[in-house]
């Protein structure tokens, strides 16, 4: 609505700048078109400050999405290099039983930047001979009796497990003490052969 001109509201021909009655309405009809503009601005900022909201969550979830695909992309390169590592230790075993020093230095110095490279990116070994059995980061392949480890204690690790930051990537293979064998026990065993 274009901005009233002074008589146009009282029907008068003259325009007169003492017209109250023009000067009221011409009043209102102002205040009125600053309402509907301040009704104007206020939807706008609501949209502003909604689509502000949207593209911050979009702009997280695509960093969070992002950061997820290389952390997966991680532990699926690490994953296929475990069996690798594992192949190293034996490899290293074998080679301290041979008694070949160079050939031991060189399985242990790669070994050694391998697992360094390995443990940068968030991978730690689970499963040390000593440590109490953990059902919950190895798996038992066998009990057996120790006189020099605690019954439930690791005896031997067969497979190294990982963990992945806080994520069990695989669990170790232990052999877990079953604890000394009693006189008594073994009593009954001579007992049970004959």
């Amino acid at each position: 609505m274009d901005e009233y001109e002074h008589g146009d509201m009282c029907g008068t021909s003259e325009a007169t700048a003492d017209c109250t009655t023009c000067q009221e309405k011409n009043k209102d009809w102002l205040q009125d078109q600053l309402d509907m503009t301040r009704e104007r601005v206020a939807e706008l900022e609501d949209q502003l400050l909604r689509a502000q909201a949207d593209y911050e969550n979009y702009r997280k979830r695509v960093a969070r999405d992002h950061a997820d695909n290389i952390q997966l992309a991680c532990e699926s390169l690490i994953r296929d290099l475990l069996p690798i590592l594992d192949n190293f230790s034996l490899g290293l075993r074998a080679a301290e039983k041979s008694g070949n020093q160079e050939v031991v230095q060189g399985f242990n110095l790669i070994l050694g930047q391998l697992q360094q490279l390995l443990s940068t990116r968030g991978l730690s070994s689970v499963g040390t001979i000593g440590d109490v059995f953990d059902s919950n980061i190895a798996d038992a392949l066998t009990l057996v009796s120790s006189a020099n480890i605690p019954e439930g204690h690791v005896v031997d690790v067969v497979r190294a497990g990982y963990f992945l930051g806080k994520k069990l990537l695989r669990p170790a293979a232990v052999t877990v003490s079953s604890g000394q064998l009693s006189d008594e026990t073994n009593a009954d065993k001579n007992d049970i052969a004959e």
